[in-house]
């Protein structure tokens, strides 16, 4: 019986193959270099260009522009097929790809390949794969609160319950399906996790695409876009926390802040009336403010946090589509030491 990893480990490989079969009759030459990370190199007419390799099955264009890419080198997307708004989300992005159709973009400086519209090649059933528990709603919750926490994977499944806001049910069953799915390490009643950024990876990717429009309490309008920086104690007291490009500006990385998310269990009233907020209403309208719902419960001893957790920081500034956020993503992954932590495990 295979287990989730070796599945998508084998879906991966599929995907890798007839791509590369695509790419060859169009006269590119894939070679892949390394299975972990992944690195290949691409070859046409003489050009050679060393990608990072990216593998994922289905793409839409939200996910397509929070994917975590964290490498010197620049990113290669390989995937069953590219849609027109996908392919042009990438291509804002700078981002190379190609599918089994033989869409494409090849950036390779002296050789530009861009190809598009050709429609999807059907795939036998049998390579489709559900989510697993683990990254499905309440699976998600339980991997950010394991990646944040890191002695969490060890606490009893109680304890975890409580700082993800899930079952103890659900939790169980997602302990379960990291463990098959090789993400979790169990040996003489000791849990630790494995391959963390790898999962990170995976969690952020999902998390924007299916949980994050989800949490959303109201959209404002400051009176002054930059209120926050003088109302930091009554950001505190409000037990709300920062995060998006606010935090990453607090956090130290090189990013000017227009907007401002908070994390909070309810709208924080006073602190809207006290800075004039306005309710942007409708999907167009310009906000400066978001609060989003704060699904987690933090620590006992999180002492006077204003930052949310690295790892969702990171998850937001890669959900933004904002290249500058992007950029900033990257230099948080290399800097924070719980992110570099979770990419050495």
């Amino acid at each position: 019986m295979f287990t989730s990893a070796e599945r998508d480990d084998e879906m991966n490989a599929q995907i890798v193959d007839r791509v590369t079969g695509t790419l060859r009759r169009a006269g590119v030459d894939l070679r892949v270099l390394e299975s972990y990370p992944r690195t290949a190199e691409v070859r046409v007419r003489g050009v050679q260009r060393r990608y990072q390799l990216l593998i994922r099955p289905d793409l839409t264009s939200r996910s397509a522009a929070s994917l975590p890419i964290h490498s010197d080198l620049p990113p290669l997307i390989l995937t069953r097929h590219l849609s027109m708004n996908v392919a042009d989300t990438l291509r804002s992005l700078a981002v190379d790809s190609a599918d089994e159709a033989g869409n494409m973009r090849l950036d390779l400086g002296e050789v530009l390949i861009d190809i598009q519209g050709r429609r999807r090649i059907p795939e036998p059933s049998t390579t489709r794969a559900g989510l697993s528990a683990a990254f499905r709603p309440a699976g998600l919750r339980v991997v950010f609160a394991l990646l944040t926490w890191e002695d969490l994977a060890d606490a009893p499944y109680r304890t975890i319950s409580a700082r993800a806001g899930t079952s103890l049910g659900s939790t169980t069953y997602v302990m379960d399906d990291l463990e098959r799915s090789g993400f979790l390490h169990v040996a003489r009643n000791r849990r630790r996790l494995l391959r963390t950024g790898a999962l990170l990876d995976r969690w952020v990717e999902l998390f924007n695409l299916s949980t994050a429009p989800t949490l959303d309490l109201g959209r404002f309008t400051s009176r002054a876009p930059g209120w926050w920086r003088d109302d930091l104690d009554g950001i505190r007291s409000s037990d709300v926390l920062i995060g998006g490009e606010t935090a990453a500006d607090l956090l130290g990385t090189q990013l000017s802040t227009r907007n401002t998310v908070l994390y909070a269990q309810h709208l924080p009233a006073a602190l809207a009336a006290r800075h004039h907020w306005r309710k942007a209403d409708g999907p167009t309208a310009v906000a400066d403010v978001e609060v989003r719902r704060r699904f987690w419960t933090p620590p006992p001893e999180r002492g006077d946090d204003l930052v949310a957790p690295s790892t969702l920081v990171y998850a937001d500034l890669l959900g933004s589509g904002d290249p500058r956020q992007r950029q900033a993503a990257n230099e948080l992954r290399t800097t924070d030491d719980l992110l570099v932590r979770l990419d050495r495990s």
